[in-house]
This record gives structure tokens, C-alpha cells and sequence, in this order.
């Protein structure tokens, strides 16, 4: 299990992931191991949460990476997501294809909220 990661400017500005908290609740709760350094999220400018869809997809681009050191928990895995709110679930599509481009085998996504575009 993996929380939709924050940009590292953006979790200094917040000052945690929430994510993050929904995962080590999640975890403890149905002993599901999570790693929040599997992704890592560039920092793109502006709030995903006021763009379109159009805008969405494509400032997602390039957005996510993979930690080296990580490749061994992602090949041949089931991967659970989990992010606090989704409204297009763009950022859920674009972290799922870097995952199975990674070899996980599958990759589910858990959301507290959903939102209107």
C-alpha cells in the first residue's frame, strides 16, 4: 500500500501527507504493509485541484518517479493507492501506469471522497 505522494515543497508547506495518515491508520488496522518512498512527486506549479481534466492530464506528465531502490517491491506486486480525494482520478491513472510500467501486477485505488469536476 502507497499514499499518493506530495512534492517535497508541497509537504514542506503542509507539513504532512495526508495520505500518508490514511495509510499508516489503514495499515495498522488490516496489517497491509506500505512504503511512502516507493513515488516520489516533482513539484509542478499551481493547484491540480482547481485545473480541468485537459490540464490535469497534461500537467501530470513526468510528474511521478520511481525509487531505485524500490523496483523489488513493485515487481510482480498487487499495489493499493490511497488518496484522501479524487475528483478525475487522473492523478490515480498516471501513478497506476508508472506502476505496471514497473511490472507490478496490479494496482487498485482507494479514495475517501469523490469529488465534481
Amino acid at each position: 500500500m502507497i499514499p499518493v505522494p506530495l512534492s517535497m515543497k508541497k509537504l514542506h508547506n503542509r507539513g504532512f501527507n495526508q495520505a500518508w495518515e490514511l495509510c499508516k491508520v489503514i495499515s495498522k488496522r488490516y496489517r497491509i504493509n506500505t512504503d511512502p518512498f516507493i513515488l516520489a512527486r516533482n513539484h509542478m506549479s499551481g493547484d491540480q485541484a482547481h485545473a480541468s481534466r485537459e490540464q490535469r492530464l497534461t500537467r501530470l506528465i513526468n510528474t511521478f518517479r520511481v525509487n531505485p531502490k524500490s523496483l523489488d517491491r513493485i515487481a510482480n506486486q498487487n499495489i493499493l493507492i490511497i488518496d484522501d480525494v479524487m475528483t478525475t482520478g487522473a492523478t490515480l491513472n498516471v501513478m497506476a501506469k508508472v506502476l505496471k510500467d514497473f511490472g507490478a501486477q496490479s494496482v487498485h485505488n482507494w479514495v475517501i471522497l469523490r469529488t465534481p469536476l
